[in-house]
């Protein structure tokens, strides 16, 4: 099958690029995982891989404090881990990202995992996270809009606070088209709220000079069209912003906002206000449609 790419804005593929290739270059003058304390500021999801290889439970998402990668977007990843396990022997794909989560896969028993990406320097970074975790991962040049694959090929599909950079027109029926009878969808993501475009007109994006555009209802219409029953869960009503903006001054241990981000969601729901979380799980299965 051959796919075309969509055209890239040139700061897109500047900040994907730099961040991907530097990071590479780093992986490339080490062995092995046992080599990371060698590395300036090796970055965290790599020490939280070499956990995970170095885990004797495999017993996947469990425990939490192994498993999960995500901090102020832990809630929402943990939504979704839950959802696509048991991950064993599946065929599971990774949209977007540097494919810490693929190897996660690989690590955790999957038959094939997958990283997709439109961003070529993206592919080259997973690879050598895999050499070092000492896991096969498969790669994809592709955009989530229009999906290298045959119809069915995958068990799962996984993207990683990248359905923001969707068309979602696009993106969801091809999702749902390579994903098995049954298969899994799942996602996390920012929502777009007031706290957002306020946030971002203070402080600026996270990643600058990139387009995306956060998720909001008329964006999901293709994913409620594209998986009928799918659900959406919101959480961080109150403290996800206020705690990303902690974290840009003081180190918050991952076990802090967790909790911080679980008693929001539990005084929110009480409240009748988990709607307006500022992050999102989506959690969709690939449904049979009978004629």
């Amino acid at each position: 099958m051959t796919v075309t790419l969509p055209d890239l804005r040139e700061s897109d593929l500047a900040f994907y690029g730099s961040e991907s290739e530097r990071l590479t270059a780093q992986l490339q003058t080490i062995k092995g995982f046992h080599e990371l304390d060698r590395l300036r500021d090796a970055p965290e999801t790599l020490l939280r891989l070499r956990a995970m290889a170095n885990c004797s439970e495999r017993t996947f998402p469990k425990p939490r404090r192994v498993w999960s990668l995500s901090k102020f977007d832990g809630a929402s990843e943990w939504d979704c881990l839950k959802f696509l396990a048991p991950v064993e022997g599946q065929r599971i794909a990774q949209i977007g990202g540097g494919g810490a989560w693929a190897v996660a896969f690989a690590l955790a028993g999957a038959r094939e995992a997958w990283l997709i990406s439109p961003f070529q320097a993206e592919l080259e970074v997973g690879l050598e996270i895999a050499r070092l975790a000492e896991v096969q991962l498969h790669v994809q040049l592709c955009p989530a809009e229009r999906l290298a694959f045959e119809g069915g090929y995958f068990d799962a599909v996984f993207a990683p606070a990248s359905a923001h950079h969707f068309d979602t027109e696009e993106a969801f029926p091809e999702i749902r088209r390579v994903l098995r009878d049954g298969g899994k969808f799942a996602a996390f993501d920012p929502w777009l709220t007031l706290a957002y475009g306020i946030g971002i007109r203070i402080f600026g994006k996270r990643e600058r000079g990139v387009k995306c555009t956060p998720l909001s209802p008329g964006r999901l219409v293709p994913f409620y069209r594209s998986f009928p029953g799918a659900q959406v869960r919101h959480h961080g009503s109150f403290t996800r912003y206020p705690l990303i903006l902690l974290g840009r001054f003081v180190p918050l241990p991952d076990s802090f906002v967790w909790f911080a981000l679980g008693l929001d969601d539990a005084i929110s729901a009480a409240l009748g206000c988990r709607r307006f979380g500022s992050g999102v799980a989506l959690l969709a299965q690939n449904q049979l449609v009978e004629p």
